[in-house]
């Protein structure tokens, strides 16, 4: 259970975004905070909206974070979502954590140790 104060916090967070829904910075509070709360397909539809709202300027990080929380919301899954979002992410930095870890995690749920090395290799590397 949150803490009263914080509580009350992310309730007037959802409201001022329910307000302003193209306040990127609120989305972006919302979606960390949500799945800090562990409503991870709040924290999900929040991610997807900071990437729409950044359009074209969206970095690897907004794409890694919107799979970071795909998977989580599917339970552990590697979504066909996830995938297309850590395929952009790595289109802009091929070198970003979260997307190589969660790349490889993917390769790994198909059965594919061998393609996730190839990710993993760059994180160690």
């Amino acid at each position: 259970m949150a803490d009263p104060e914080f509580a009350r916090l992310i309730e007037a967070l959802r409201e001022r975004v329910a307000a302003r829904p193209d306040d990127i910075r609120g989305q972006r509070l919302l979606a960390e905070n949500e799945a800090l709360l562990g409503n991870l397909a709040a924290a999900r539809a929040a991610q997807e909206r900071v990437v729409a709202l950044a359009g074209e300027a969206a970095t690897a990080a907004d794409h890694a974070a919107l799979a970071r929380a795909s998977v989580a919301a599917a339970g552990g899954v590697v979504t066909h979502e996830a995938e297309a979002a850590l395929a952009r992410a790595l289109a802009l930095d091929n070198t970003d954590d979260t997307a190589l870890f969660l790349a490889g995690f993917g390769e790994m749920q198909v059965g594919r140790p061998d393609r996730a090395f190839r990710y993993w290799r760059r994180l160690v590397e």
